[in-house]
């Protein structure tokens, strides 16, 4: 199982463990939390399920989500999670990301130090040169966090998703480097450990 530890000055990205899974399914089943996302309620069996799976997971597959845990430092907490799947695209990758954040931890800039990081790291170890994200249009924090990150809204698919009971539409972001140089923002992350990128 490869090593996978991602650290800024406050977070720590790293794999789940089977001790996570009480706090993941109490986090993801908040109405806050769950509002934009597939699921409705979020229940220890499911918790631990995606933990089992994750555990033999790797970020270097491809066409595969991988679920990093986030953790705030010192204290190894569990405060949310980022999705993340791979794609070939010519001859370098792409890469699709999700997030959930524990409500009590919003509004902090965790997220947007976390993603930063992820980004810095996934350039260097995976070479990713394209992230895109696909939120509902209703979640503003979520667009207003990707545009403070560099990314830049793309499309939007009218109704285009059956959610929870009735089409919704979908706002696609995309981050690319130069994106990123136009606005003057830099993405700076500690990394630990890996090795290269792999198919």
């Amino acid at each position: 199982m490869t090593r996978v530890t991602i650290k800024t000055e406050r977070l720590l990205l790293s794999r789940f463990q089977v001790q996570d899974a009480p706090d993941l399914a109490r986090y993801r089943q908040h109405p806050d939390v769950a509002r934009y996302q597939s699921w409705e309620s979020y229940s220890l069996e499911e918790a631990n399920d995606l933990i089992a799976t994750m555990i033999k997971a790797s970020p270097w597959s491809l066409d595969t989500w991988f679920q990093f845990a986030l953790r705030q430092q010192p204290s190894q907490k569990l405060i949310g999670d980022i999705g993340f799947r791979r794609h070939t695209r010519g001859p370098s990758y792409e890469a699709e990301i999700g997030y959930s954040l524990d409500p009590l931890f919003q509004k902090q800039g965790y997220m947007r130090e976390a993603l930063q990081a992820l980004i810095d790291w996934a350039q260097k170890q995976l070479l990713i040169r394209r992230f895109s994200a696909s939120i509902d249009p209703r979640n503003t924090d979520s667009a207003r966090l990707l545009t403070a990150l560099g990314f830049e809204r793309q499309a939007r698919f009218q109704k285009s998703i059956w959610f929870k009971g009735a089409w919704a539409d979908d706002d696609v972001y995309v981050w690319m480097p130069e994106m990123a140089e136009r606005k003057g923002l830099s993405h700076e992350g500690k990394v630990e450990k890996e090795g290269q990128a792999r198919p």
